[in-house]
């Protein structure tokens, strides 16, 4: 029969920490390099052709994606208010996924759901002992 021991509790406890701090600078990492700093560089540059799905002008809704996927996204990879900064990001990937490439095959919805369901674990799960959070206010 299967037993679990509370030792084995700790044992897993570690793997599950471990296994976010890798989530959060591979996922987190990836949205700042390829998806964030690019947007960055052409709102930096003036461009103002960018998807407008809620309706709030090119420029504006650029400047909220440069604030979750290089602002927030830069703070949940180092693992400091995480839980509360993955929220944007998540909510950014929703109208992504769910208004803006609503009809587009899955393939163009595939990176963004994966975003989208990566911030909601962090918003749940919270960044793990390895990470700024842990280190400041001494809780997961």
């Amino acid at each position: 029969m299967f037993k679990v021991k509370l030792s084995d509790l700790d044992k897993l406890s570690q793997f599950q920490d471990t296994a976010l701090l890798l989530m959060r600078i591979v996922i987190a990492g990836y949205l700042v390099i390829n998806q964030g700093w690019p947007t960055f560089q052409n709102f930096m540059n003036g461009v103002t052709e960018y998807p407008d799905p809620l309706h709030l002008g090119a420029r504006t809704t650029m400047a909220l994606m440069v604030f979750t996927e290089v602002g927030c996204a830069s703070f949940v990879l180092v693992g400091l208010f995480t839980r509360l900064l993955a929220i944007p990001v998540a909510f950014g990937f929703t109208v992504a996924v769910f208004i803006h490439h609503w009809s587009d095959p899955f393939g163009w919805k595939e990176l963004p759901s994966l975003y989208w369901v990566s911030f909601i674990a962090f918003a749940i799960l919270g960044p793990g002992k390895y990470s700024l959070d842990y280190l400041i206010f001494k809780r997961k």
